[in-house]
């Protein structure tokens, strides 16, 4: 149903607007979806420029979800090109907002980051499912990967559910579980 996503992920890929594919549109509808995913964007800060790719499509208004003492200022320039939400106080307090998300009609929520969004999702238990591609590059690792932050509530345990393989790349699909709970273990 929708893209969530921090705002700094936002920022630094310069996000846009969702644009699948006819074949992706036609999936989508006949899975009950709408053809277009939502995008709904986490900033505890409200520091998005209205003038970025994500919200320079008129036809189309991504959600912000930002704390309710978020700057004035800031919150009335997005108003004019997203639907804010206002959730918590001093950051967005994320199992308040999927509550909201869900009564709204979201019952589908794919999490795209970045590392910080990850942490709090998995600290706040808000996790059911982790996708993980495995590419055949090798990096060095100079920026923040997958989760960056305390990880409360851990460990946890990945049991794996799917594996594919495209274009030399593995795509893997787990199952989150808490430590102990595992069948694996």
């Amino acid at each position: 149903d929708a893209i969530l996503i921090g705002a700094s992920t936002v920022r630094i890929e310069d996000y846009g607007p969702p644009r699948p594919v006819e074949a992706a549109r036609a999936r989508r509808a006949a899975r009950g979806l709408a053809p277009v995913p939502g995008m709904v964007v986490v900033t505890a800060t409200a520091q998005l420029q209205p003038a970025a790719r994500l919200f320079t499509d008129p036809s189309w208004r991504p959600m912000v979800l930002v704390p309710q003492d978020a700057d004035p200022t800031r919150l009335e320039a997005l108003r004019l090109v997203s639907d804010v939400v206002t959730v918590g106080r001093g950051r967005v307090e994320l199992p308040a907002a999927l509550r909201q998300l869900r009564r709204s009609g979201v019952r589908w929520l794919l999490c795209e980051g970045g590392p910080t969004l990850n942490a709090e999702l998995l600290s706040d238990g808000l996790v059911d499912e982790l996708f993980l591609t495995v590419a055949p590059q090798l990096v060095g690792a100079t920026r923040r990967r997958i989760v960056h932050g305390e990880l409360r509530g851990g460990p946890w345990v990945l049991e794996l559910v799917e594996l594919r393989e495209h274009a030399s790349e593995l795509l893997l699909r787990y199952r989150l579980v808490r430590a102990g709970r595992s069948h694996l273990r």
